[in-house]
């Protein structure tokens, strides 16, 4: 597996990663610890160090067995998200998102985030730019490692890279939603 530079913080990620919302169940699946054991396990024999998840994917469960899956496996970058439990659509706070931050931390069992996103955070509140402000602060108290936003447009995406210090920015792109090969990807 190839790696890659993320952004200019000179972080080392795998081309490929492991988006690890199914690993929380939900969706009329129980969560099992142990089949998401397995799944990681299987990622990680193929080569895979990158893995994506979110406080709510699972109620936080995917935090947890990927924080599990981490204390055997130390050499894993492990990407996370906030914004959408407890505050999503208007509740955007400093409190709010520290409270996140600390339980994600805590799920996952570590001291520093390698990577917070904000997860589909309304255009209004990114437009706003507070959230930035906050993640910079924790950045700068060591909470989180780096941060950067997952977002569902293209204007979204662009309010984003105007964002000191942002180091990673998902979209969704493929064959059928091409609309960021022209204005976003450029950028």
């Amino acid at each position: 597996m190839k790696n890659r530079q993320l952004g200019p913080t000179g972080l080392q990620v795998t081309e490929c990663g492991l988006g690890c919302w199914q690993i929380g169940g939900g969706w009329g699946n129980p969560w099992n610890d142990d089949t998401a054991q397995q799944i990681l396990h299987a990622a990680y024999e193929a080569g895979i160090r990158l893995f994506d998840t979110a406080d709510g994917y699972g109620n936080g469960e995917s935090e947890r067995s990927l924080g599990r899956f981490k204390q055997n496996n130390q050499d894993v970058v492990i990407a996370t998200k906030l914004g959408r439990v407890g505050m999503y659509p208007e509740s955007y706070t400093r409190e709010a998102m520290l409270a996140a931050t600390r339980g994600s931390l805590d799920r996952l069992g570590l001291k520093q985030l390698d990577l917070t996103q904000l997860h589909c955070v309304p255009m209004a509140e990114l437009r706003k730019g507070q959230v930035f402000d906050w993640l910079r602060e924790q950045r700068d108290q060591g909470l989180i490692a780096r941060f950067g936003a997952s977002v569902e447009t293209v204007e979204e995406g662009l309010i984003c890279l105007e964002q000191e210090g942002l180091t990673s920015l998902q979209i969704i792109f493929n064959l059928f939603r091409q609309k960021p090969l022209d204005a976003l990807l450029p950028r």
